[in-house]
């Protein structure tokens, strides 16, 4: 199994920066659209005293690297605790 943590880990690392290099393209090139669902997520919280959506290249590519990061944590640590967790049989 210690093979398939790291698979999983990848696998997932992968999907975190895909989905912010997604997010990030929805940023650019439908910010109203980015703003509905900010909107959404955040349970219709009004978030334009935020301010105008901008977007700055080399935080998205800092803020891509960091959840992709956190993508392949997220898998590693689902990974260990599976293994642990199918040993209890």
């Amino acid at each position: 199994m210690k093979q398939n943590k790291f698979v999983l880990a990848n696998a997932l690392g992968a999907t975190f920066g895909a989905l912010s290099i997604g997010c990030m393209l929805i940023i650019l090139v439908l910010p109203d659209l980015y703003v509905a669902i900010e909107s959404l997520w955040s349970h219709g919280r009004n978030l334009s005293v935020l301010g105008p959506v901008r977007f700055d290249v080399a935080s998205g590519l800092i803020s891509a690297a960091t959840f992709a990061g956190f993508g392949w944590i997220t898998g590693y640590v689902y990974g260990w605790f599976l293994e642990l967790f199918s040993k209890r049989k």
